[in-house]
């Protein structure tokens, strides 16, 4: 989307601005998946992001929304971020989503999926079947992050791991587990007889 390291002095105040625009396609699943990048909002998600070594592409902020630690996630996201602006409060509603505004606001693209490896000695395997809201999904990894679980496996749900909805509601999560989308089929021959903890 941006070439090169760019942290712009400039303000944008207007929501019709393209980089706005861009970033706020990326609530669409078609438009993430032909650029392989989504959107990261909220301070503790961008901060699992960053230990996740996520790459950003582009950073938004808002400064005046500021509070708790914001500042310094800022801070470090604006050393690894591509580029890097700041905007209005107008502008952070719009691109936030639901009613709370996020101060910081990042381009990311996905991850790099891993091949899926469990020791028998010591795995907790959630896997969660036929899922369908991206909302439930991000609670489920919040949840299994809490518990210990060492590697999840989604199966037989059409929703894609990287919906901002799913990054937001599982707290930047889906970026430290290891999480594997694959077929029912795939799921069961992967797993074999260890020990699940399943969700339906």
């Amino acid at each position: 989307m941006l070439a090169g390291r760019f942290l712009s002095s400039l303000r944008i105040t207007s929501t019709a601005n393209p980089r706005v625009k861009s970033a706020l396609r990326l609530r669409r699943r078609r438009e993430r998946d032909r650029l392989g990048l989504t959107l990261i909002e909220g301070t503790l998600e961008l901060e699992m992001a960053l230990d996740a070594g996520v790459e950003l592409v582009d950073l938004l902020v808002w400064p005046e929304g500021y509070s708790g630690g914001d500042a310094e996630i800022a801070a470090r996201a604006e050393r690894s971020a591509e580029a890097r602006c700041e905007v209005s409060r107008p502008v952070a509603e719009r691109i936030s989503y639901g009613e709370k505004i996020s101060p910081l606001v990042a381009v990311a693209r996905f991850p790099e999926p891993a091949e899926p490896r469990i020791s028998p000695a010591n795995a907790l395997v959630l896997v969660l079947d036929r899922i369908e809201k991206p909302g439930n999904l991000g609670a489920a990894l919040r949840s299994a992050d809490a518990v210990g679980v060492t590697a999840v496996f989604v199966s037989g749900s059409p929703i894609d791991l990287f919906n901002p909805n799913v990054i937001r509601a599982s707290l930047g999560t889906v970026f430290t587990l290891p999480v594997h989308h694959l077929s029912r089929e795939a799921a069961a021959e992967t797993l074999g007889d260890l020990p699940i903890v399943v969700a339906t």
